[in-house]
Order: structure tokens, then C-alpha cells, then sequence
């Protein structure tokens, strides 16, 4: 996947816990500086962070101030801002010590306040500019006398120009001519000058000028609490012939959260997920506080599949057996005491199966509670396998029409035709998710 996808997806699947991943992606993909400050206040001083974030994004002067430490600039901070005149004639004395005389003579004649004021600013100047005929005392008159940013910073911008971290200001300020990316990377400029050697800018830049992976993983490492971030990127790493794309795309994202929508709240005992695939289902389940459930069993044809799947619910794996992909035929199913002679403890209901743990083959047996299949799109002889669920059981179906897939051999033309595919007793919800290539059904019953 590319970076702006992984990103994307998880948005989709932690936005609601974690308002951060959405700082990270709009960071990162939309070059949004506010949301990139909002990341770093959790990592660096807050209030030092929000005065780069006020003089950056609010294009506030007196913010800029507070970040940059120079005794020269504290004399335009002082004049500009506080229009003290004395702080003036430490300026030009400084850009024009040969005039030294001059701006003494003109100091010497002026009242005793310090501050100048409005009524004779404009008088003022024109007698300085007589004697200092200098590009930068007309920018002093009208950033003390104007309002704009640009106006205000304009004499600093000239005279500290040769000063690396005021020409990343200016291009991080710069809102008419330079880019979203130019202004990004300036600031990230302004950051790294202010806050060294920090672990989070260096991967946020690296991300953003390079699109490098690594530090991508980092990123999301950062601001998410789950091992779904490295389990990823092991994959991509050790394992690249696991294509997990498909699983993560949109539309298979937002059909399990439309599902686990509809279950909130419902116990839902031992859960089996028939045609489970890569586990992803299971994973959101696991991290969903409104999806109560004992265990999870995951089945899939695919003998690939169960490795994936363990790997991605590796923590409720090893918990336990809370979680546990299997490859078995979900056509296969077979429950004592239905299909088979109940055993001798008289219990019925229970399949027994075979699956791989720590390299050796175990055999599991489970009585499920909820039946859910979200690729029903794919099931050949669907009706027989309908067949073989347990009566009274809940069961949360999904299909689709998206005919154009050649391994969709199951597809519906409505949620209509749907539920006569699948006749469930007792339904609690039915409905549509309009998806961008084709329409998702889903019904929730009981068999």
C-alpha cells in the first residue's frame, strides 16, 4: 500500500479513539501545519510549541518574538510592536554606526517619552529619512504604522536575511507565493532549529520530504497504541508475498465497521467467522469496547490465510486461545449431536477440528454462539452451506453486487435477494452500504 493509503486506513479504523492518526494524516498527506503542531505538543513543551504553531499558522509577530532569541531583533520586537523610540535608534546606530553623530542630534531634540507617539510619527520620519536615507527606515515607518504581518515583519526579513532560521520563517510564512510543501518543509526547518535531535520531527520530515517507510511505521508508532502498526510492517518486510492490500482496502474496512455498528451491545458467546481471510474482522472486534464476545474462532479454505490471521490477532492469540484461525471447509462443518453422535458427556453442539499451534497439529473443539460470514459473495453452493448452521444461533451475513470479480461467485442484485438466499428467522437489521465500485447487504438474524 502506499503511504497515504496505509494513513488512510488507519484513520478509518482508530479516528474514533485516537484523534491523533487524523493530525498525522492531514500532516502528511494534505501538508495541513496546524494538525503537524498538534502532534508535537504531545511530545515536546506545549507552550513552546504553541508559539511556533501561533507565529507559523496565526502569522503573529508577537509569537515570533518568543521563539527567536536575538538582542538585535528585541529592538524591532520593541519598536515595532511596543514603539519604543528609543529601541529605533539602537537599530540604525547598529545597521549605520556612521551616522552615529547624526541620530544623536535627532535623538537629543525629541520629548523625554519613550514611546512615539501617532500624531507626529509621520513628521518624524521625514526628518529621520532627510539624514538616513536607507531602504530599511521606510519599512520601520510602515511596520509601526501598518497592521499586516508582512508590514510588521518586513524589516526583520531585510535585516536578518542572511540568518538560516528567519529565511525558513519567511518561507514557512509566506502564504501568497510559496507552496504547502515549501511551507511544511520550512517549518519543519524552524522546528528542527528550535528542538533538537527530536526522534518525531525527524521521522514526520522524513516521511513528508522522502516518503520514507521506516519512519512512517515510527509515526504511527507514535500516536497509536497498537501492535497492528509493526505486525504491518513486519509483514511488508519478512513476509512481501502476503499481499494485505485487499483486506485493507476502503470497502472491506468500512463494511466491518458497518457490521460491528450493528452489534454493539449483543453477547455473542464464542464467535465463528466463516471464510475469515486475513483476521482483520476479528481484530476490529477485539479492539471494539462495545463488542462483547467470549472467543473467536476465524475459518478459512486457504491455508495461508490462518498464519496471517494469528499473526494480526497475535496478542489474543497467545491469550488463551481467545482468538484462533483455523484452515478448515467451512462446507464441512459438523456438529455432535446434529450431524455426528453426541459424546459421551452428553454435550451436543460442539465441532471438533484440527488446527496448527506452535508447529503441531492440536484438535480444538468449540460450541458457537454466533455465526458471521462477511464474504458471502464468495461461497460456492451457498444454500448448502447455510445449511449447516446451528438453529437459534445468531448470524450476521454480508454479500455484495459486485459481479465483475472473478472469484465472486455468490453475488446478489439486492438485499431483497439476499434474504431469500439466506432465510433468516427473527431479523434485526437489514440494510445497504453503498460502496464506490459496487453496493454491500448485509442482515442479521438468527438461523
Amino acid at each position: 500500500m502506499e503511504i497515504y493509503e496505509l494513513l488512510d486506513r488507519f484513520e478509518l479504523l482508530y479516528e474514533d479513539t485516537t484523534p491523533d492518526i487524523s493530525n498525522l494524516r492531514r500532516a502528511i498527506i494534505d501538508n495541513d501545519l496546524p494538525s503537524l503542531f498538534q502532534i508535537l505538543k504531545k511530545y515536546e513543551d506545549e507552550e513552546l510549541i504553541e508559539n511556533v504553531r501561533s507565529a507559523v499558522c496565526d502569522l503573529n509577530p508577537w509569537a515570533f518574538y518568543k521563539i527567536y532569541k536575538n538582542e538585535d531583533a528585541d529592538h524591532f520586537k520593541k519598536f515595532i510592536l511596543n514603539k519604543n523610540i528609543w529601541s529605533l535608534f539602537k537599530i540604525l546606530q547598529k545597521l549605520y554606526p556612521d551616522k552615529e553623530d547624526i541620530l544623536n542630534d535627532i535623538k537629543n531634540i525629541l520629548p523625554e517619552k519613550n514611546i512615539l507617539e501617532s500624531d507626529y510619527v509621520y513628521s518624524f520620519f521625514r526628518i529621520l529619512q532627510h539624514h538616513v536615507d536607507e531602504p530599511i527606515v521606510d519599512e520601520l515607518r510602515r511596520a509601526v504604522t501598518g497592521e499586516t504581518f508582512s508590514t510588521k515583519m518586513r524589516p526583520v526579513f531585510s535585516t536578518f536575511k542572511d540568518d538560516k532560521f528567519i529565511r525558513n520563517y519567511y518561507t514557512a510564512t509566506n502564504t501568497e507565493h510559496a507552496s504547502g510543501q515549501a511551507r511544511l518543509n520550512a517549518t519543519f526547518n524552524v522546528v528542527a532549529t528550535l528542538i533538537e535531535n527530536n526522534a518525531v520531527v525527524t521521522d514526520l520530515r522524513a516521511i513528508v520530504a522522502h516518503d520514507n517507510r521506516p519512519a512512517m511505521y515510527n509515526c504511527l508508532d507514535y500516536v497509536l497504541d497498537s501492535d497492528l502498526v509493526r505486525i504491518l510492517e513486519r509483514f511488508e518486510k519478512e513476509k512481501p508475498e502476503y499481499n494485505l492490500h485487499d483486506a485493507f482496502t476502503q470497502g472491506q474496512l468500512r463494511s466491518k465497521l458497518w457490521l460491528l455498528k450493528h452489534l454493539r451491545g449483543i453477547d455473542l458467546g464464542t464467535v465463528f467467522i466463516c471464510a475469515g481471510w486475513y483476521g482483520t474482522l476479528a481484530r476490529a472486534m477485539f479492539e471494539n469496547n462495545n463488542i462483547h464476545f467470549d472467543k473467536i474462532r476465524s475459518f478459512d479454505i486457504d491455508p495461508k490465510c490462518a498464519e496471517v490471521a494469528d499473526m494480526i490477532n497475535k496478542q489474543w492469540n497467545i491469550d488463551d486461545f481467545k482468538f484462533k484461525a483455523s484452515t478448515v471447509d467451512i462446507h464441512k462443518f459438523k456438529w455432535k449431536g446434529f450431524h455426528t453422535p453426541a459424546p459421551s458427556d452428553g454435550t451436543s453442539g460442539n465441532f471438533y477440528y484440527d488446527t496448527i499451534a506452535d508447529n503441531k497439529t492440536i484438535q480444538m473443539k468449540d460450541n458457537p454462539s454466533t455465526f458471521i460470514n462477511t464474504s458471502c459473495e464468495h461461497i460456492e453452493n451457498f444454500t448448502d452451506w447455510f445449511k449447516l448452521l446451528l438453529p437459534g444461533k445468531l448470524v450476521a451475513l454480508q454479500s455484495n453486487n459486485y459481479f465483475e470479480i472473478e472469484d465472486h461467485v455468490n453475488c446478489v442484485n439486492s438485499l431483497d435477494e439476499f434474504k431469500q438466499q439466506a432465510p433468516l428467522s427473527n431479523i434485526i437489521y437489514e440494510g445497504e452500504l453503498k460502496l464506490e465500485k459496487y453496493t454491500r447487504y448485509m442482515i442479521i438474524g438468527y438461523a
